[in-house]
């Protein structure tokens, strides 16, 4: 019997999001995007009207670390959803909470898809240090500047959160929003114009999500966020020569090499 992996579960379950239109107009999915301070990475997340997290249980896998990843996600997302073998599932019912939905892989007219066992339910995230924590700093600075709010860079992230709680939860949510479908607009877009089959996602499309992968076929469209500041305080490259530092930023991203801001050199004296 063929054992399905892990990145066999994600095709199958990007082919159901965009069959349930879950994917149009500004949506971005995003793979394995990191959680917590890296604490736990989500396997599968949508960016639309709100933000929701897939975690993927495949036929290779078992359930030892699912709670803990599960309850992290529903603290970080608005919706979550488990995607499992079937020999998961009434296991996995038993384990989470009703609020986690709960697809099961089938096999239809020759097709794998997924079919509810659970339909979960939306709560939007009401901590903004947890649905914030998925933008960079300098975004945040420039998006409470943009409000009229003082902030700086020299700011801890929890100064930096505690601010932006000064506003409705509305403005806090969609800019966090905003970001991640700034930031993974690109990758997304480029999964959508490669994928080898117009009906079916094959393993090898899942690479061209990776910001990666994109830089290692043409690095301008990034390259060009990135000298122009996109997400974060504006800055421009250096003129400066001879012993001073000059900063090779714009260089690295050409060789694929993307950073969040100045990288400064001082030439070895002679």
């Amino acid at each position: 019997m063929n054992i399905l992996k892990e990145i066999d579960y994600k095709c199958i379950t990007i082919d159901w999001l965009l069959a349930k239109g879950e994917l149009q107009g500004d949506a971005v999915l995003i793979n394995e995007l990191p959680v917590d301070s890296f604490a736990r990475r989500a396997d599968i997340v949508v960016a639309n009207g709100k933000l929701q997290a897939f975690e993927i249980k495949s036929d290779a896998d078992s359930l030892v670390r699912l709670q803990g990843q599960i309850n992290t996600y529903l603290r970080f997302f608005d919706k979550v959803t488990l995607v499992c073998s079937p020999k998961f599932s009434k296991r996995a019912l038993e384990l989470l909470p009703e609020s986690v939905e709960v697809l099961e892989l089938v096999k239809r007219n020759g097709k794998h898809t997924l079919k509810y066992k659970r339909r979960g339910q939306t709560k939007l995230v009401s901590s903004h240090k947890e649905f914030l924590s998925f933008a960079t700093k300098r975004y945040l600075v420039q998006f409470l500047r943009s409000n009229g709010i003082e902030a700086n860079a020299k700011d801890s992230h929890f100064t930096i959160y505690q601010k932006a709680a000064l506003l409705p939860k509305s403005v806090w949510r969609t800019a966090t929003l905003n970001y991640l479908k700034d930031k993974y607009k690109t990758t997304f877009q480029n999964f959508i114009e490669n994928r080898s089959d117009s009906d079916f996602t094959l393993d090898k499309d899942i690479e061209n999500l990776s910001v990666q992968k994109l830089l290692d076929r043409n690095p301008d469209p990034i390259r060009d966020k990135t000298e122009q500041g996109v997400g974060w305080e504006s800055w421009e490259p250096s003129n400066l020569t001879g012993l001073d530092a000059v900063d090779v930023s714009a260089q690295m991203a050409h060789h694929g090499f993307v950073t969040k801001g100045p990288v400064m050199l001082i030439p070895r004296a002679s």
